[in-house]
């Protein structure tokens, strides 16, 4: 049976064939601006040809339009309905501008025409490029131009798409943002679509996140209820409140505006919130096949400062050090008990194991409490003689650094006056005897040219070799000053630990923030001992090197 009258047979309502038509519209991020190509021209051109040259009985079923989506894109939500649609027999003909716009590749066109439409008894028609009517002329799909045309097209879409990826690649890396909505606490610039601005409302919300997470010893799921309880919209209903056409089916599948610990984490672990454009961080597999791969870190694109920060950088590491320690929320409240992730048996050195009874709050070893005697003891220990060590020890150790430090402050400042402000003033005077040189060799050779003796060539290229130098010589001449400056009034240079140490010197109880800034791991023996492992290696090393730096 030909194609012709297979269509005539699965389409024939009584006596009368009545067309049902799908004019289908695709406008690419290719296209950019041009109008020819937009949405409302092509359904005029396909509306004008309907009504012109369309004369048989039919029906408009809709217009199916996919707009800004690649040729290639899987994602065609209305091409996929328009699929649909036949399947169910409430389109049999597809009216479109031209191959390209509705075919991925060139299996897929070869797939549709010469399968799929055949199968379901539709008819397909293109405007141009080439003129197609599978009804009138059904030997089309089989000769050469429809096939050649194709691969032109397949081609084409590789090399668009190569070079989409180059521009985009070098947007990212100036630090442009690429995405079609800014994150979460951000609006886009309208004066720079590629840049941000703080959206105050949201962003509030971003801090406090950070606030509860890191300093007042919420979960994920604490701050989940938190939120959830004050009525506080998640940010895809937040956006789609704004009146933006937002969707994220992977965050918000049940479409009921309640925060999750899946968005709570993506916000806690978002750079973008201290100022960076972080991106490409997942590609498509080919031009053909969009599933979107994770990319190594190392070969993520990340600009600093091309933004306000939300979040300060202090209180966003912070943060990241808290999700690595993975502590276990309660159940009632959804917070994280301060010790939680941080106590571990001296021997098998496993996580302990919180309980209570008798109205009191202990440790016991998890291997033990699992195993028994056969795998280790119970190394027991209760939670506020634990706290009672913890504070004393932190005390006890901002107090020795407290000591230390004004000591070494003060034996530094003795000794820098005497030993490297000399060195430093000998690395300056003869920074300057070689800074003198180079202006003498500029006035030489300005007079050299002005005489004759040399070229103008030859002058420029002296000329931009010497205020090279200089440029240098002056900039470490200044850094040189100050730094003889600073040493002659006593200052020092500065150590992280001492510095963290003293912030904290009036600290009067514990929280889970100290906790995991300081302390690693905590180390419980049987006969209820303690070692305490600090982040730092020695918490002391820095602050006793003071003592023999530059001796």
């Amino acid at each position: 049976m030909l194609y012709s009258d297979k269509l005539n047979e699965l389409n024939v309502k009584g006596n009368k064939l009545v067309w049902k038509l799908a004019l289908y519209v695709r406008l690419s991020v290719a296209d950019g601006n041009d109008e020819s190509l937009s949405v409302s021209n092509q359904k005029k051109l396909l509306m004008e040809f309907v009504n012109r040259e369309f004369l048989e009985p039919h029906e408009i079923a809709d217009f199916y339009v996919d707009d800004g989506l690649t040729g290639t894109d899987d994602e065609r939500i209305d091409f996929q309905r328009m699929i649909n649609d036949i399947k169910n027999g409430k389109v049999n003909c597809i009216i479109c501008k031209n191959l390209s716009r509705i075919f991925r590749n060139y299996s897929d066109q070869g797939y549709f025409l010469e399968e799929f439409f055949p199968l379901y008894g539709t008819r397909f028609i293109t405007l141009g490029d080439p003129k197609i009517d599978t009804l009138t002329e059904p030997e089309k799909v089989n000769g050469l131009e429809v096939p050649i045309t194709g691969v032109l097209n397949d081609r084409y879409a590789q090399k668009t798409s190569m070079d989409i990826r180059r521009t985009f690649k070098h947007m990212a890396d100036a630090g442009e943002f690429l995405g079609g909505f800014p994150p979460y606490g951000y609006i886009r610039n309208p004066e720079d679509k590629y840049k941000f601005l703080v959206d105050e409302e949201a962003a509030a919300i971003v801090k406090d996140i950070f606030r509860l997470y890191v300093y007042e010893g919420y979960s994920k799921r604490g701050i989940v209820l938190y939120l959830n309880e004050l009525g506080v919209p998640n940010p895809s209903t937040y956006k789609q409140n704004k009146g933006y056409k937002y969707r994220n089916p992977r965050n918000d599948k049940s479409g009921s505006g309640y925060w999750s610990t899946v968005t709570i984490n993506h916000i806690l672990k978002n750079r973008t919130y201290l100022g960076d454009m972080v991106q490409r961080r997942t590609k498509v597999v080919s031009y053909k096949i969009h599933k979107q791969i994770a990319v190594p870190e190392e070969e993520w694109s990340s600009v600093e400062n091309t933004h306000e920060p939300i979040i300060e950088r202090e209180t966003f590491d912070k943060a990241q050090n808290l999700l690595k320690k993975r502590g276990r929320a309660t159940k009632n409240s959804g917070n994280v008990h301060i010790f939680s992730g941080l106590i571990r048996c001296a021997d098998c050195k496993r996580i302990m194991q919180r309980k209570q009874a008798g109205g009191n709050v202990y440790f016991v070893c998890k291997t033990y409490y699992e195993h028994k005697k056969e795998a280790c003891t119970r190394h027991s220990i209760r939670e506020d003689d634990l706290c009672k060590v913890l504070l004393q020890t932190v005390q006890k150790h901002i107090e020795l650094m407290e000591g230390l430090d004004k000591m070494a402050a003060q034996m530094k400042k003795n000794e820098l006056k005497i030993k490297p402000s000399n060195k430093i003033k000998v690395i300056l005077e003869d920074t300057e005897k070689r800074l003198e040189k180079v202006e003498r060799i500029l006035d030489e050779a300005y007079l050299d040219w002005k005489q004759q003796t040399i070229s103008q060539e030859q002058y420029i290229r002296v000329k931009e070799q010497m205020e090279g130098k200089q440029l240098h010589y002056k900039n470490i001449i200044s850094n040189l000053k100050s730094e003889i400056k600073k040493i002659d009034s006593g200052e020092c240079p500065e150590n992280e630990v001492v510095e963290y140490f003293l912030k904290h010197k009036n600290i009067k109880s514990l929280n889970r923030a100290l906790l995991v800034e300081l302390v690693d791991s905590i180390y419980v023996h049987e006969d209820k001992s303690i070692t305490i492992a600090f982040n730092y290696a020695d918490p002391f090393k820095g602050v006793v090197d003071l003592f023999y730096s530059r001796k």
